[in-house]
């Protein structure tokens, strides 16, 4: 029995040698494994960047191919519908446009009108107005007969409708041996000597005599020999100025004397200067 014993004993324990050569078998064989798994090209990434692709992995057109894609038939009927609905709103909206197209014309010409009538109505008021002012307003010139009475001296009137207010008159005779063509330029070189005359207001129809200069009346300078003979020519210039409905108005004559007719002559140069607003 001992014997027995001690035999068994020496088969279930291992000898240092056998231990040690077991741990080298294991050693080595993890150490391939590792090696292996650790092999470029087996997931591991590259050093130099991103992981050679694979040859198969190339794009190939030829490989594309088209896939037609039936429309189902609900489809077309929804699209038909569809159609058919927005071609009927947009008809809808041209007609609505062209009627509100049609309203803004026929707008513009209801305004337009309007203010042709609004002006035309302006302009007869104003017409009106203005006829009115014409017929009713002052008007002062020379009386008739040629503005002189028995005496010689000049009068003015006024024959107007309505009284001429803040009258004022300038009257004198300008001599000379020949004609004057043009007496507007004339006074312009050789205006009134005298300043204006203040008549005050002239009623309507009223007249007044108007003062001749130093001298006096205007027969002097008439019968003046050298006149009555043609020696020397004898204008009469004058202006009047007034107030009528608001607006100062200017009257102007001017008269040539001519012995043989025995009245003055508004030719002769005076046509430049005659003047009436």
């Amino acid at each position: 029995m001992p014997e027995k014993e001690s035999s068994l004993t020496s088969r279930s324990s291992l000898s240092p040698r056998a231990l040690l050569g077991i741990l080298a078998f294991g050693f080595i064989l993890v150490h391939k494994m590792v090696k292996k798994w650790k092999k470029p090209g087996a997931g591991e990434k590259r050093s130099e960047g991103d992981p050679k692709p694979s040859d198969n992995c190339r794009y190939n057109p030829a490989s594309v191919q088209a896939v037609a894609i039936k429309e189902a038939p609900d489809d077309k009927q929804w699209k038909t519908d569809q159609k058919g609905f927005w071609t009927k709103q947009i008809s809808r909206a041209t007609r609505l446009n062209i009627i509100t197209a049609i309203g803004v014309l026929f707008t513009g010409i209801a305004a337009g009108g309007a203010l042709l009538y609004a002006w035309i109505t302006y302009s007869q008021f104003q017409d009106a107005h203005n006829n009115f002012i014409v017929d009713q307003r002052a008007w002062v010139a020379p009386s008739n007969g040629g503005g002189f009475n028995e005496r010689g001296d000049f009068l003015i009137k006024n024959f107007g409708k309505t009284p001429a207010l803040d009258v004022t008159d300038q009257l004198e005779t300008v001599h000379d041996d020949k004609l004057i063509p043009d007496i507007s330029a004339w006074m312009d070189k050789h205006p009134f000597r005298q300043s204006p005359l203040n008549v005050g207001f002239l009623m309507p129809g009223q007249e007044t005599a108007v003062s001749g200069g130093p001298g006096g009346g205007f027969d002097k300078p008439i019968n003046n020999p050298y006149v009555a003979n043609g020696t020397v020519i004898l204008y009469m210039v004058g202006k009047v100025t007034y107030r009528t409905f608001g607006k100062v108005h200017t009257t102007k004559w001017c008269g040539m004397w001519v012995p043989a007719a025995n009245a003055f002559d508004t030719g002769n140069g005076c046509e430049t200067w005659i003047h009436t607003d």
